[in-house]
C-alpha cells in the first residue's frame, strides 16, 4: 500500500472528517482506496460508501475487478450504457460505484430506477447519509455541461454536511480555488516529494479553512524519476507507420484521438498492418459487451487505440503515447498510462500529432517536464507548470444554477427546472442508442444494458440522416421494453414512432424541441433508438 493511502486510509478511521480533499498523481491508487476505506468505516461509521467516477470506461473496469476480489461487502453499480449485473437504481449497497450523471440526477430526485414516479427519496437517502467520493472531479469540473450543476451540487452537499471526499491528480490550480470555494474541504492530504514550493505549485496557499497534511512519498517519486521522458511531434500522416513499426520493436502504444472518427481510422490502418490481434480499438460509441471484451484482453495486445475516454478509463501501462494535441490536464492524464509503475521503464516518450493547431506549443511547454512529479524534483520540472496556465472554466451564476440549487433542497423547484431546461444534468441530454445489428438479440429476451450506449441527443439529431436514416414520415424505430426484474424483460419490441419533425426543430430552436423528445420517449414507454451503420468490434462512427 502507497504511504499516502495508508496515511488517508488512518486519518478517516480516527476521525473521519466531513469534506476532504485527496491529491495523488496518476498511478497512485486513488481509485481502488475506495474499497479499502469501505470495509474500514462501513457499518460501524458510515452504512455506505458511493464511489462516482467521470467516466464509464473507469466504472467497468474498476467494478469487474472488485466483484472478482470479493471485497466483503456487498457492492452494486449504478450506470447508464453497462452491461454488467449488479445494477442497484436505489444506491443501496454498502458500496456503490456510479459515474457523477447517475449520482446528480438522483440527488437531484430524477430518479433514474422509475422517471415520472414520486419514489426519488429513496436513493436520495442513501445518497446523504454515505461517504460519497468524487473520483478525478477535475475531469468533471472541465466538462462543460457538467459544470454548474457538479459545482452547485458540492456547494449543496456542504450545506447539508454530507461527507466527501474529492480525488484529483492533475487540477489546475485556479479551479483548485473554485474548489475550495464551493466544497470548503476540512483537510487536504497532498502526496507530494517535498513540501515548500510543492504547495504554492499546487495553488494549496490559497486554500483558506482547510489542514494541508502532505504525504512526502520518496520511494514513489524516486521510482517514477528513475524514468525519463522525451517528447516529440509526430505528422499526421505518418502516425499509423510510427506506431506500427513501435509495436513491431516490442513496444507497447497507446494512440488517443480526439474524434471517434479519426481513431477508427487509424485503428482500422494499424490492424491491416500489425494485426487484429494485436490491435484493439475503445471508445463511447462501442456497446458494452465489446468495450469489456477489450478490457479483458488489454494485457495481450501491442497497441491500444481510444478517443479522451481512455485518458482516465484505462488501468493500464504502455510504453509510448501518441496523442492529438489537448489542454494540459487532459495531457498529463494520458501521460498517466505510459510507464505506470515506477522504475518499470528507464524511458518513455510521448508524441503530439502535429495537426497544424497547438502542437508545437505544447512540445515546447513539455521540454523539461516530468509528466508524473507535480512539482521540481531530480532536475525535472514539475508539471504544475503546465497547469498554471491552463485556463479552468468558471461556474456561471445565471438562472440554471440557481434553478439547480433550489432544486436539490426543494422538491416544488423541480418541475419549474424540467420545463425551463432540457436536462436535470447536463445541457445536452443523453439518450440510449441500440445498434440495428444487436436489435434481434435484444427482442430474444438477451439484456438491453449489454447493448445499450449513450449518446449525446444534439449529436443524434445531427446525424440523423445516418444514423436514424428511417427518420422520415414514418418514423424512427425504438426498443419499448416491460420491466419483469432487474435485467430481465416480460416483452420486447421493436416499432416506429414520428421523429422527423421532432428533431429537424431540435436543431431550430434547442431546449424546447429537446424537452419535446424527451418526454415524448418516456410517455411512448422508449427504452432506447435504434441506431444503423454499426460495425461489430468497431462502434457507431
Amino acid at each position: 500500500m502507497r504511504a499516502g493511502v495508508g496515511e488517508l486510509l488512518e486519518i478517516y478511521e480516527a476521525s473521519p472528517p466531513e469534506r476532504g480533499l485527496f491529491i495523488a498523481p496518476t498511478g497512485y491508487g486513488k481509485s481502488s482506496l475506495v474499497a479499502s476505506l469501505a470495509s474500514r468505516l462501513v457499518p460501524a461509521r458510515i452504512p455506505r460508501v458511493i464511489h462516482a467516477l467521470p467516466l464509464r470506461a473507469i466504472l467497468e473496469q474498476l467494478y469487474s475487478r472488485l466483484v472478482e476480489s470479493g471485497a466483503g461487502l456487498t457492492i452494486g453499480y449504478q450506470a447508464m450504457g453497462l452491461g454488467l449485473s449488479g445494477k442497484t437504481p436505489f444506491m443501496a449497497p454498502q458500496l456503490v460505484l456510479t459515474t457523477y450523471d447517475s449520482l446528480l440526477v438522483n440527488l437531484l430526485r430524477g430518479n433514474v430506477a422509475e422517471r415520472g414516479l414520486g419514489h426519488y427519496e429513496a436513493p436520495r437517502a442513501h445518497i446523504l447519509s454515505s461517504l460519497i467520493v468524487l473520483d478525478e472531479i477535475h475531469l468533471g469540473l472541465s466538462a462543460e455541461g457538467l459544470l454548474d450543476t457538479l459545482y452547485t451540487s458540492l456547494w449543496a452537499l456542504r450545506g447539508m454536511r454530507v461527507q466527501l471526499l474529492l480525488e484529483t491528480a492533475t487540477m489546475p490550480p485556479g479551479m483548485m480555488l473554485e474548489v475550495a470555494r464551493f466544497a470548503r474541504p476540512d483537510l487536504i492530504v497532498a502526496v507530494l516529494p517535498g513540501d515548500g514550493e510543492c504547495l504554492d505549485s499546487l495553488g494549496l496557499r490559497g486554500v483558506t479553512g482547510a489542514k494541508v497534511h502532505v504525504v512526502v512519498d520518496r520511494e514513489f517519486y524516486e521510482g517514477v524519476a528513475a524514468t525519463s521522458w522525451e517528447y516529440g511531434l509526430l505528422e499526421q500522416s505518418r502516425v499509423a507507420d510510427t506506431v506500427a513499426t513501435l509495436a513491431e520493436s516490442g513496444r507497447r502504444v497507446l494512440v488517443v484521438i480526439d474524434s471517434v472518427a479519426g481513431a477508427v481510422d487509424v485503428y482500422r490502418a494499424l490492424a491491416a498492418r500489425v494485426g487484429e490481434d494485436k490491435v484493439a480499438l475503445i471508445h463511447g460509441r462501442m456497446a458494452p459487451f465489446e468495450r469489456e471484451r477489450v478490457v479483458k484482453r488489454l494485457d495481450s495486445i501491442r497497441v491500444l487505440v481510444g478517443t479522451s475516454a481512455v485518458e482516465a478509463g484505462i488501468d493500464a501501462d504502455f510504453d509510448v503515447l501518441v496523442t492529438s494535441a489537448a489542454k494540459p490536464s487532459s495531457l498529463l492524464q494520458r501521460m498517466g498510462r505510459v510507464a505506470r509503475r515506477p522504475g518499470r521503464l528507464e524511458r518513455a516518450e510521448a508524441y503530439i500529432i502535429d495537426d497544424g493547431g497547438d502542437a508545437r506549443r505544447l512540445l515546447l511547454a513539455l521540454q523539461g517536464v516530468h509528466p508524473r512529479l507535480p512539482c521540481p524534483y531530480r532536475g525535472w520540472t514539475g508539471y504544475t507548470r503546465l497547469l498554471a496556465v491552463e485556463e479552468a472554466p468558471k461556474p456561471r451564476f445565471d438562472a440554471r444554477r440557481l434553478a439547480l440549487a433550489y432544486a436539490v433542497i426543494d422538491p416544488r423547484r423541480l418541475e419549474m427546472l424540467l420545463q425551463g431546461f432540457c436536462d436535470l444534468v447536463r445541457n445536452d441530454p443523453l439518450v440510449p442508442l441500440v445498434p440495428s445489428a444487436y436489435l434481434e438479440r435484444i427482442l430474444d429476451g438477451e439484456p438491453l444494458g449489454m447493448y445499450a450506449f449513450p449518446a449525446n441527443l444534439s449529436t443524434v439529431a445531427k446525424r440523423g440522416g445516418e444514423w436514424l436514416s428511417w427518420c422520415n414520415g414514418r418514423g424512427v424505430r425504438v426498443v419499448s421494453l416491460e420491466a419483469r426484474g432487474e435485467g430481465e424483460w416480460s416483452s420486447a419490441t421493436s416499432y416506429s414512432l414520428d421523429c422527423s419533425e421532432a428533431l429537424g426543430r431540435l436543431l431550430r430552436e434547442g431546449t424546447d424541441s429537446c424537452r419535446a423528445i424527451l418526454e415524448a420517449m418516456e410517455r411512448e414507454g422508449v427504452a432506447a433508438l435504434v441506431v444503423e451503420g454499426y460495425e461489430p468490434g468497431v462502434g457507431l462512427v
